[in-house]
């Protein structure tokens, strides 16, 4: 739901999550329950209202969504409560209207009662339901109208006030988040046809006679193409992050894909980054049955494991001769799922970090002691395509040995991700 528009120009908040706080905050100020409704949603503050106020809106009798009527004045709903309700502005233009009260009048009690049992019969409720209906309302808040009238005095210009600073907020925000959007769009454009030419041309010189084209020159072409393959995936974690969720994870789970080829092309992706720091990445081992064929989209699982193999080698602490350090893929059956597990030794998380390290722009404070490059949207990416996938990634991390700070006692993370079996 949303508050569609105001105007041809102006495109106003797709969700109502932040104006909760916002009514809750004005409903400890005016000391009643408040809501707000925008062309046909309506939203309530959570705050101060009354258990006959929750048990009827569990009976789906659409009774508030006729408390809005713009009258100016108080009114009694079908439920018996009273509401003063009027227009509220944005930018000196209606956006809907506003209802604070949702509580008794002193001296209508009776009406109140009236109405209740008008409603009852009307809708042919229980007695059982009619009973406690009565027993909550006679619990519910008592105003006199003076007092409700003074609230709408007192608060009025307050509540315009707060919702056109916080549209304004939200609509910067927007614009912010739409402007990011395009510029890592922009980006990815131009390193996607960089990866594309380069890979054209690393296969023209793999056909080139040998004696034409020297080893180093296909070699430092396919080490470009894996940097750059490298630069494209950051891109994309950084667009999906601005986007809009419900445009970038929209994608189909179903086609048949080779688990095995997707691992071991992330394994080749970073093999030579990893070996000049004297970390050597070993093959998947599958444990107990071969790779099983798993649905779901290639893409976005080849980016997940990117993802993790980036940072198994980034947080890895660099081997020597004589003392590689290893970067292990083990895969095994899991129940339902298939589990894949990828562990390396070096800096760890913390057990306090183990669930933040799934949240956009987290990022451990080990690995931000150590200054290694990181945007912390790795592993959120990971999780949110997993979670599409039906699956769940887990994190683990342990010392090794007695930890000192030292490359001696490094830790030994793991990274598990469960994705269901076809």
């Amino acid at each position: 739901m949303g508050l569609r528009q105001i105007d041809e120009h102006a495109n106003l908040i797709d969700d109502y999550g932040f104006l909760v706080d916002l009514l809750n905050m004005l409903s400890c100020l005016t000391r009643v329950a408040i809501s707000l409704k925008v062309e046909d949603e309506i939203v309530s503050s959570e705050r101060r209202w009354s258990g006959y106020c929750k048990f009827i809106k569990t009976l789906n009798l659409g009774i508030c969504e006729k408390g809005f009527d713009g009258t100016k004045e108080i009114h009694m709903c079908d439920a018996g409560l009273y509401c003063y309700s009027l227009p509220v502005s944005i930018e000196d233009k209606n956006i809907g209207f506003i209802a604070l009260g949702h509580c008794m009048l002193e001296g209508h009690e009776e009406d109140s009662k009236k109405m209740l049992k008008k409603l009852a019969e009307s809708r042919k409720l229980d007695e059982k339901i009619y009973s406690d209906l009565k027993d909550l309302l006679g619990q519910v808040d008592i105003i006199k109208e003076p007092e409700l009238l003074a609230v709408i005095d007192r608060h009025l210009q307050s509540i315009e006030k707060y919702l056109n600073l916080e549209w304004h907020h939200q609509k910067r925000i927007r614009e912010l988040k739409t402007l990011s959007t395009y510029l890592a769009h922009s980006f990815l454009i131009p390193i996607q046809a960089v990866v594309s030419k380069t890979d054209n041309l690393l296969s023209r010189l793999n056909e080139m006679d040998k004696r034409y084209c020297e080893p180093e020159l296909i070699e430092n072409c396919n080490g470009i193409l894996n940097e750059t393959i490298k630069l494209s995936y950051s891109a994309e974690n950084l667009r999906d992050w601005m986007a809009e969720e419900k445009d970038i994870y929209r994608f189909d789970t179903k086609e048949k894909v080779n688990l095995h080829g997707i691992i071991r092309d992330a394994i080749e992706l970073y093999r030579s980054e990893a070996f000049e720091r004297g970390i050597l990445l070993n093959d998947p081992v599958p444990r107990d049955i071969p790779f099983p064929t798993i649905k779901g989209s290639a893409p976005h699982l080849r980016k997940v494991f990117i993802n993790l193999m980036n940072n198994a080698v980034k947080y890895s602490f660099d081997g020597y001769p004589g003392h590689f350090r290893f970067v292990d893929t083990i895969c095994r059956p899991s129940g339902k799922y298939y589990c894949v597990e990828i562990s390396n030794l070096g800096i760890g998380i913390m057990p306090d970090e183990i669930e933040k390290v799934f949240e956009y722009g987290y990022r451990g404070k080990m690995a931000r002691d150590r200054n290694r490059f990181g945007s912390g949207l790795g592993l959120p990416t990971v999780k949110r395509i997993v979670e599409k996938h039906d699956g769940k990634v887990e994190a683990e991390s342990k010392i090794v040995g007695s930890y000192d700070g030292s490359k001696r006692n490094p830790y030994k993370t793991t990274l598990r991700v469960f994705l269901p079996q076809d």
